[in-house]
């Protein structure tokens, strides 16, 4: 093998980089299947906006008020009360004004930071259901039941705004072109009206399409402005050119799709050739919300079955219009947010369901630097020491094999233990590794430099996670069968502990040597899974750390502060600040997730998943950074001395390195490498 194993990895960083920034519209977006909710609300959620930070939403709710929601970590920041009956809609302006729209007939204009309510905007005679900007913040526009759009000149709130009036029907949506030159607005007659704007307001009379397929209920252009989309209550959403004449702009005639071709990426959606338009997820699925991602013709459609359906329309119209159903709500979905990440566009959904919930765009992959194939077996554990430049990799039958970090040559295959591998540990100073197996109640000590096998240690149980004690005069291990905690000295004193009624899975020691973690539960079945601290001295339990419903699978402290990170067997991840026992961050995860590792200065989080994947977090913002895959499940990794690389194994023939891009890192990190969590502080 070449000894330049990790030559090139500030390229790769650098061409994942690259990657990751390239143009996410030339492409449809595509969406981790199961969403991160949020928040649940003890109010009906009636309208959701992102706000220009791209780090924050605001919703509407039936109760009148508005929240304001901090999206990393995620928790509420202030609540704004004012309207006397449920919000109906929002927008939201460049400067990060609220605009909303209520049931009590008035629009207001909010100011974000301090909540306070700066216009109110009266003149409707009924309820008023939708409202937007212009797009230079002149004016506000509001229609409703009294079947009038109102426009009010937000420079002179006090004169009478303009009526545009829409004959006999209600007024349920209107949308304005980012460009600030177009008015829609669609009625519950199924009629569409489009006006050309001019600083003075409309210019002329509108130009207006006919009812096609029941009341237009939401409308979105697309951010080149050329085209609107019209969602009907029938499910359909109906694709329109606007064509510009000298009397102004008209909405076209529907643009021809090639709908016959669809590729449809979804299970169980119906297919059909429907000319210039497109189908949600089923007939009766009517659209109550659209939305614009991307420069390119990318729609999302909310349904009042509670799908989210993902259009991507062909530039070239004999092209496949291609949809994506995201299913997480369990009713209407009552408003949609774009929002901005490095990956490409998230969505923040909001359903009577009164759940708000963000899903996160797929990151393209980058690329492993080598996949290092191991013929002589399927690899399940993972080792890295942090001084001698080593790194173990074990697996089934007893395979077990030490190598160079710099160059991945094996350095010893070590013989002697023979049962399956499942958790390895270096000694703090290098000189000995710590293997368990799931399948046999005993540890083995390995003497690095020889690569022989040393020492077996009789335990209780079969050991499902294996780490020295901060003098490596002993070793803890997590027992499966018997639901214990266990140390074990190499000289022969053994200490347990019983964690709960569950089998113990993980555990992990604090920089300090003075806390454990250990995380148990039952991953065959859906219960609660326990996650404690215990004083490393002498196993008596400082804290239980309640939040995991599922089974805790690993734990991992960080390596600098009083922080600790928690997997579970559903794919939710925790972090902790163990200073007050309460939760910083939850990551959800799309699918059941495994290891889980900070990065050698604490910045990053790089969590292994069952569907092959690897995601990269930096933890203190939610940002999900970076995604690499593997082959299979992953069954454990980590990172580089350094942290310029993730060793993984994935249950294969084979180990891959993965280059970890430059992140930008946060000054908030302090060098608190000692601390111990008392029992006083525990809950």
């Amino acid at each position: 093998m070449s000894r330049l194993l990790f030559a090139g990895i500030s390229l790769w960083a650098g061409l994942a980089d690259f990657v990751r920034a390239d143009d996410m519209s030339a492409v449809a977006p595509e969406f981790h299947a199961s969403p991160q909710t949020i928040a649940t609300c003890p109010w009906d959620i009636t309208a959701v906006v992102a706000l220009p930070d791209q780090q924050s939403i605001c919703t509407g709710h039936g109760d009148g008020s508005l929240v304001v929601w901090s999206l990393g970590p995620s928790q509420p920041l202030r609540r704004m009360t004012g309207h006397s009956a449920a919000v109906t809609a929002l927008d939201v302006d460049a400067a990060g004004r609220i605009l909303s729209a209520s049931e009590d007939g008035t629009l207001r204009v909010w100011n974000v930071d301090t909540g306070e309510c700066q216009l109110e905007l009266t003149g409707a005679t009924s309820w008023l259901t939708c409202c937007a900007f212009s797009s230079d913040g002149r004016w506000a526009a509001g229609g409703g039941y009294d079947r009038i759009l109102y426009l009010w000149r937000l420079d002179d709130p006090a004169a009478t705004p303009l009526a545009l009036e829409h004959g006999e029907a209600s007024v349920l949506s209107v949308a304005v072109s980012a460009d600030g030159r177009l008015l829609a607005t669609g009625a519950n007659d199924g009629r569409v009206r489009l006006w050309t704007m001019t600083e003075q307001g409309p210019s002329g009379s509108p130009s207006i399409i006919e009812a096609t397929q029941g009341a237009a209920r939401s409308l979105a252009f697309l951010r080149d402005s050329s085209r609107l989309v019209i969602g009907y209550e029938t499910g359909i959403a109906e694709l329109r050119s606007i064509e510009w004449g000298e009397a102004g702009a008209a909405l076209g005639t529907e643009i021809e799709l090639n709908t016959d071709a669809t590729a449809d990426q979804s299970a169980g959606a119906s297919q059909g050739s429907l000319l210039g338009s497109v189908r949600s997820f089923d007939n009766s699925a009517g659209v109550t919300v659209l939305r614009a991602l991307t420069d390119n013709p990318v729609i999302a459609a909310a349904t009042v079955g509670g799908e989210i359906c993902i259009w991507t329309f062909p530039e070239d119209p004999s092209g496949r219009a291609i949809r994506t159903v995201l299913s997480g709500h369990t009713g209407p979905v009552t408003g949609l947010a774009r929002l901005s990440t490095t990956s490409g566009p998230a969505i923040v959904s909001v359903s009577v369901d009164r759940t708000i919930q963000l899903w996160r765009t797929k990151l393209l992959a980058t690329p492993a630097i080598v996949t290092v194939p191991v013929p002589d077996s399927r690899l399940w554990a993972l080792a890295v020491s942090e001084v001698n430049g080593q790194f173990a990799v074990g697996g089934r039958g007893g395979y077990l094999a030490i190598h160079d970090l710099e160059s991945g040559t094996r350095i010893h295959q070590v013989a002697g233990f023979d049962e399956t591998v499942d958790s390895l540990n270096f000694s703090s100073d290098g000189a000995l590794l710590a293997v368990s197996s799931w399948k046999a109640p005993i540890v083995g000590i390995i003497d690095v430099a020889t690569g022989t096998l040393k020492q077996t240690i009789d335990i209780a149980a079969n050991g499902r996670q294996v780490h020295f004690t901060h003098d490596n005069l002993g070793v803890f291990v997590a027992c499966d069968d018997n639901f214990t905690l266990q140390r074990v000295e190499l000289a022969g004193a053994t200490q347990s502990v019983v964690v709960s009624n569950l089998p113990t899975y993980a555990v992990d020691v604090s920089p300090d040597g003075g806390t454990l973690a250990v995380g148990s539960g039952n991953w065959q079945q859906a219960v609660p899974g326990a996650l404690k601290l215990y004083n490393s001295a002498d196993l008596t339990e400082i804290a239980t750390l309640s939040g995991h419903e599922h089974a805790v699978r690993w734990v991992t402290f960080h390596p600098r502060e009083p922080i600790l990170a928690s997997a579970d067997e559903n794919g939710v991840v925790i972090v902790w600040d163990l200073t007050t026992r309460s939760v910083l961050h939850r990551l959800i995860n799309p699918d059941g997730c495994k290891p889980v590792a900070f990065s050698p200065n604490g910045d990053l989080l790089a969590v292994g998943l069952k569907d092959g994947s690897i995601q990269v977090w930096n933890w203190r913002t939610d940002e999900l950074t970076q995604r690499m895959v593997t082959e299979d499940d992953v069954f454990d990794l980590a990172f580089s001395p350094d942290g310029t690389a993730i060793i993984a194994v994935d249950g294969e023939k084979q180990f891959s390195v993965f280059p970890v891009a430059e992140v930008n890192h946060s000054d908030t990190a302090t060098n608190a490498a000692h601390w111990t969590a008392t029992p006083e502080n525990a809950e």
